[in-house]
């Protein structure tokens, strides 16, 4: 809402908009430059596959050997997805794009409703109720281009951790070792 009052009241639209998660913690620069002027109707984000410390194996990965179809562990393909049973999905935690693409992208939390009510939970199309899923079929039914730029747990991390200290300055090693991990 603020960005867009700034526009409104100045009169202009921003070449480039980035919305991220406030527990984001950037290890390296995102070279955001490159993507300016490119084509309305994309939204970039980071690559799907990721190398955090679940996702290392180089063949499928299945979590869970039950013979239970709806737990979703149990799935055999995605490999080097975060999941690790999905093959599609965003990582939910920064998109770049054109500001008027940004602000129709913006609103996919008010489409889970609708997204969930048409694909079915547990479901190839929406695995499990988390925005992995819900962002990339709201991307994909604005009908927006996705496009990929930086790797998660390499180029950026979230900092949802117990008892973290980060300091402003500091200089940050790996995520699975400056905190203890404490998922939501």
């Amino acid at each position: 809402a603020l960005k867009r009052e700034v526009e409104v009241r100045e009169g202009f639209r921003y070449d480039l908009v980035l919305l991220a998660r406030h527990d984001l913690l950037f290890r390296r620069p995102l070279r955001l430059a490159p993507l300016c002027g490119g084509p309305s109707g994309r939204l970039w984000t980071a690559h799907w596959c990721s190398i955090h410390a679940e996702d290392l194996s180089v063949r499928e990965v299945i979590l869970n050997r039950t013979p239970n179809e709806w737990d979703v562990r149990s799935k055999g393909s995605g490999v080097f997805a975060p999941s690790q049973f999905a093959p599609f999905g965003l990582h939910d935690f920064w998109f770049a794009g054109s500001s008027a693409d940004i602000d129709r992208f913006s609103t996919w939390g008010q489409a889970v409703e609708s997204l969930r009510a048409k694909h079915g939970l547990s479901t190839d199309s929406l695995p499990v109720h988390v925005g992995h899923f819900y962002t990339y079929l709201h991307a994909k039914a604005l009908g927006l281009e996705l496009s990929f730029i930086g790797i998660s747990y390499v180029d950026f991390t979230l900092v949802r951790y117990r008892d973290c200290n980060l300091m402003v300055g500091e200089d940050v090693g790996l995520a699975d070792y400056f905190c203890s991990h404490w998922e939501v």
